[in-house]
């Protein structure tokens, strides 16, 4: 048997073979048989497509492998980065010698910055300027120069202490660093995960910016890059598609959980439940309706009329929310009321229970009856 290495030549003498084998046995006609010369053509065509098959099938898994390599590569790098960058600093805060001090004018936020406008808000963010007003910047932001424009800086992260600065009218301390864009959402991200303060929807909307603005094709690229699941992207980037107006009126969207963000992007899906939501948003916008009350507006909205363990949303008749029903999953039931409503109400609610109660007996009494 030959050894020859070649495949379209060894698959020509395995056919060559095999005709020999049949016209020795006597098991078929030798006449009828085409002769070898015919079947070369044939043998050579088929040990071509295979070899072009196998060496495809080989080119494909070597781009594949490479590709893996090269993201491997890239994420253990943006991971040195930013260690390297928190390390610059906690140098910088300690001595101050790699910080340099910038004009605000010269810093622009960054695109896909996941710090909302309500971040630059309310308590939290006036205690940071009056911080920083008494005892000074204390640690330094991190930024990188525009790429369209290196005249100017583009913000890493620190986007609230820049806030902070521009209102008090002072240079700020910063670090400067060179990265990519993809490196910088990384960067921003991983810095992220350290603060507690930073929501469902700030996140949610930053990694919906990455993609529309082509930073990534497609949001398995983007699940990748963060080492996030597909299906966590994928349902990050529900949650980032609610309306402004549902964002708005909910008040502190930073309270709202991860779950509670998911059943309201998923109930929304319906144009119904969207009407009915916005419809909620109008009624509670600027209005003295808690937090809870908000939230639990909205997510009956978004997932119809409650179940029995449900909260139910208490209304006046013009459709203003006055407080709401809770029942647990015992079925015990908590009755709270909006602070605004008059503490007289209360009064007048506990003196007809009772009276409620027994009138409500007697007329289930006599529909049995």
């Amino acid at each position: 048997m030959s050894t020859s290495k070649n495949p379209r030549k060894r698959l020509s003498e395995l056919v060559r073979g095999f005709i020999d084998e049949q016209a020795d046995e006597g098991e078929g006609d030798a006449d009828n048989i085409p002769a070898p010369p015919v079947l070369a053509p044939i043998a050579n065509r088929m040990g071509e497509v295979a070899i072009a098959t196998i060496h495809r099938d080989r080119e494909e898994l070597e781009r594949q492998r490479k590709d893996f390599e090269r993201d491997r590569a890239d994420l253990v790098l943006v991971r040195e980065q930013h260690e390297q960058l928190r390390q610059d600093v906690e140098r910088a805060r300690l001595d101050g010698r790699l910080a340099v001090e910038l004009d605000p004018a010269l810093i622009d936020d960054s695109p896909y910055r996941d710090r909302a406008d309500w971040g630059f808000e309310g308590e939290s963010f006036e205690r940071l300027v009056r911080t920083i007003g008494q005892e000074g910047q204390l640690v330094p932001i991190a930024v990188r120069r525009k790429p369209n424009d290196p005249e100017r800086y583009e913000i890493i992260w620190g986007h609230r202490r820049v806030r902070a600065c521009r209102r008090l009218g002072i240079k700020i301390r910063t670090v400067v660093r060179e990265v990519d864009t993809r490196s910088l959402a990384l960067l921003m991200d991983l810095e992220n995960t350290q603060r507690e303060d930073l929501s469902t929807i700030e996140r949610a909307r930053k990694y919906r910016k990455l993609i529309e603005d082509g930073v990534f094709g497609t949001q398995n690229e983007l699940a990748a890059h963060f080492q996030m699941s597909e299906g966590h992207a994928s349902k990050l980037l529900l949650v980032a598609g609610l309306p402004d107006t549902i964002i708005q009126a909910l008040g502190d969207p930073g309270r709202v959980s991860y779950r509670q963000w998911l059943r309201l992007a998923n109930g929304l899906k319906s144009l119904d439940a969207l009407k009915a939501a916005e419809a909620v948003a109008e009624s509670v916008a600027g209005g003295p309706a808690s937090f809870d009350v908000r939230i639990n507006a909205f997510i009956e909205a978004a997932q119809g009329a409650p179940k029995p363990r449900d909260s139910q949303v208490l209304r006046e008749e013009e459709g203003g929310i006055i407080g709401a029903a809770k029942r647990s999953r015992k079925g015990r039931v908590t009755l709270e009321l909006e602070s605004a409503i008059d503490p007289a109400f209360l009064d007048f609610l506990l003196e007809r229970v009772g009276p409620l109660y027994a009138e409500f007996v007697r007329d289930k009494d006599g529909i049995r009856a």
